[in-house]
This record gives structure tokens, sequence and C-alpha cells, in this order.
């Protein structure tokens, strides 16, 4: 079973961005999307109202499957 992924885009608290950052926790996410707003749309402190507009935002995802070590080319022959 694959654990969730937590997703937080811009646009879902009505930025035109196309800032995407996924991580395990919302506690590790929250950080990360605090610095983008910050840098890059200069919000030197956020709200309460913002805060919960962000945490209102952030999405469980599947994280993306995972490529198959064992998988080998067409055509490309098993060294070993």
């Amino acid at each position: 079973m694959r654990t969730m992924t937590k997703r937080f885009r811009c646009r879902d608290v009505g930025q035109k961005c196309g800032y995407v950052q996924k991580a395990p926790t919302t506690e590790e996410l929250l950080p990360k999307v605090e610095e983008h707003l910050r840098t890059s749309h200069g919000m030197a402190t956020l709200d309460p109202e913002m805060r919960q507009k962000i945490t209102a935002a952030i999405r469980e995802v599947a994280p993306p499957a995972a490529a198959s070590a064992t998988s080998v080319p067409q055509g490309i022959p098993k060294s070993g």
C-alpha cells in the first residue's frame, strides 16, 4: 500500500501562479509554501485568513509510481 502525499497548488488560493509543492505531511509542506508566498508573492507575513486558505487548499494525492528496478528496455540484454 502506498502512502498518500500532501499537495499544495498556489492557484488554489487565488494566485495566478503555477507553483506546486508536495511533501509527505502537512507539517513538512507548510514551511515550503509559506516561504514561496513570502519570496514570490511578497507576503512578508501571513495572516490567519491566508493560513486558513493554505490549509484548506492542501490535498492528499497518490505519489507517482516508482519505476521498476528490474525492468529492462526492449533490445538490451541483461548483463550478468
